[in-house]
């Protein structure tokens, strides 16, 4: 059976998962995991992401900046640095 925060906020991802989906560095994602959606679990812990959350968090950004192109299935991301802006 699925856990509840699985069905909620989908799989969990690793930082390197995002960064590999997102084509740009670890350090990069580390360093903007906030903006990407992600949790530390603990002080200077462990940085985790949720399917669902950077989803969302992706789709916010790109409302607020309409030169950039998503998509959903992790195939084009244009200007993706910008993304982190």
């Amino acid at each position: 059976m699925e856990s509840l925060l699985v069905k909620q906020f989908g799989k969990v991802l690793s930082v390197c998962e995002v960064a590999n989906y997102l084509d740009i560095s670890e350090k990069t994602v580390c360093r903007n995991y906030e903006k990407l959606g992600g949790i530390r679990l603990c002080d200077k812990g462990k940085i985790i992401f949720f399917e669902k959350l950077l989803v969302q968090s992706i789709n916010q950004k790109i409302k607020n900046k309409s030169s950039l192109a998503f998509s959903v299935s992790g195939e084009f991301i244009e200007d993706r640095h910008n993304l982190l802006a």
